[in-house]
């Protein structure tokens, strides 16, 4: 559902990346970004420009920022049903920083839980650094609402952190949790926000802006989504990021298989397609509105 791209640079200018209206990239250095493949946001058709540096005052040469928006889905076991709404939340991130130095800003808004585990949730950069986000997605994420959450036919969607909405902040075992309010299009609840400097990335060239979410389960071990580089090799992942811009968001009802929902998922798996999403039944799906995403 996405590739690598390589930013182009050209001298003495600044290279800006857009795909939908969100700016993806903006940078002067050697880049490696994500981009979607399906139409209209796959790589060959993002707006690329080159601006004078007298345009951006407040760039810092030498340096880049880079955002992008994920939908995750994940299963919570080895032995898993594949329905991938164990765990369902969109991120959003911006990462600036330059070799020698990184700074991330990231917000984590739960859609669903399909899960009775304690689930954790976090990420591991291109350096190999994990960096916890939570130790209990239902706590953290749905207010510690309990039962099955967005993943029943016919239930009505349940905010997950709606009731700590205008809350700035806490303490809680020593970490600090930072509330926002709705913005923009976010009309049915808050979100988490982490800020959190990381240590440089050198062993990996350009690609600073890589993350490789994951969630730990009861035993601690972690299950992570499917890489861009990852040869499925048949099998089925578990976990899935898709680039999520706007629009609906579907995935699969309690013990749903991923290819009921989407017909062209097997067709996935087996390397003969490479957008999934492309075909869908609605039926076998748990639909939340547009309304519900991220737009920063």
């Amino acid at each position: 559902m996405e590739e690598s791209y390589d930013v182009p640079l050209q001298s003495d200018k600044v290279t800006v990346v857009v795909s939908q209206g969100d700016t993806l990239a903006i940078t002067d250095i050697p880049l490696t970004i994500k981009v979607p493949t399906n139409v209209p946001t796959r790589s060959e058709h993002l707006e690329v420009t080159f601006v004078d540096y007298s345009k951006l005052p407040a760039f810092e040469r030498g340096s880049y920022i880079a955002a992008n928006y994920y939908l995750l889905l994940f299963e919570d076991s080895f032995n898993a049903d594949y329905d991938y709404n164990d765990f369902v939340a969109q991120v959003a991130f911006e990462m600036r920083g330059n070799k020698y130095n990184r700074r991330l800003a990231l917000w984590v808004r739960g859609f669903a839980l399909g899960s009775s585990k304690t689930l954790g949730f976090g990420f591991t950069d291109a350096n190999g650094d994990n960096y916890m986000l939570s130790d209990d997605v239902r706590l953290d994420y749905f207010s510690n609402q309990q039962g099955f959450l967005n993943t029943e036919s016919g239930k009505k969607f349940v905010p997950g952190i709606e009731s700590v909405a205008g809350k700035a902040s806490e303490e809680r075992d020593g970490k600090n949790y930072v509330y926002s309010n709705v913005h923009g299009k976010m009309s049915g609840g808050g979100y988490v926000a982490y800020y959190k400097k990381l240590k440089p990335n050198i062993s990996h060239g350009n690609k600073w802006n890589s993350l490789s979410f994951f969630i730990t389960v009861e035993d601690g071990k972690k299950i992570y989504i499917a890489s861009i580089d990852q040869e499925l090799g048949n099998r089925c992942p578990y976990g899935l990021a898709l680039h999520k811009y706007s629009g609906e968001v579907s995935y699969p009802i309690e013990k749903t298989y991923m290819q009921n929902a989407y017909p062209l998922f097997d067709n996935w798996i087996n390397g003969e397609v490479k957008d999934w999403t492309s075909e869908i039944n609605k039926s076998a799906c748990y639909t939340i509105n547009e309304d519900y995403l991220f737009a920063l």
